[in-house]
């Protein structure tokens, strides 16, 4: 969660909120003293979204949804919103790109691999194959390896550039 800083606070209620289909309703279950000496004058916003230089003046930075909300507890700007970086897109999006790529192609071998090669294994490193349908570097994707006597299979997808 985002800490936005310390806000200003106005008298409130704790209650529960009912939505009949239509509109919302609210019914205060418990009042928060406001004497001078118990007013609450500001409290902790932390959220999803974080804002510019910690306001909730609706200049979103960030969002920690992976996507949009479907409905938002605060007067929202939606289309600014939309804009914002959200887990989708800062961590997901290339990802999902690569995989519905229409040029993605998806190779599974058969290797006999050895105890050294486990455990020199890198899958971060890019390996050239030459195959019939062209040469092209692939990134190993999977492993299922039982021993050295046994085929291991491997899957690999082609890097487009």
């Amino acid at each position: 969660m985002y800490y936005n800083g310390l806000k200003d606070c106005e008298g409130y209620q704790i209650g529960n909120m009912s939505y009949n289909g239509s509109t919302f309703s609210f019914s205060p279950e418990i009042p928060i003293p406001f004497e001078p000496n118990h007013r609450f004058t500001f409290y902790p916003q932390i959220g999803h979204i974080k804002f510019a230089t910690g306001l909730t003046n609706n200049t979103y930075m960030a969002d920690l949804n992976f996507g949009i909300a479907a409905q938002y507890y605060f007067p929202a700007d939606i289309p600014q919103i939309e804009a914002i970086p959200n887990s989708y897109y800062r961590y997901y999006s290339n990802q999902i790109k690569e995989l519905t790529d229409l040029n993605n192609v998806l190779l599974e071998a058969t290797v006999l691999l050895s105890e050294a090669d486990i455990s020199n294994l890198d899958m971060r490193v890019p390996i050239f194959i030459n195959n019939r349908h062209g040469n092209a570097y692939y990134k190993m994707m999977e492993v299922e390896y039982h021993n050295r006597l046994e085929p291991s299979t491997v899957k690999f997808q082609k890097i487009n550039l």
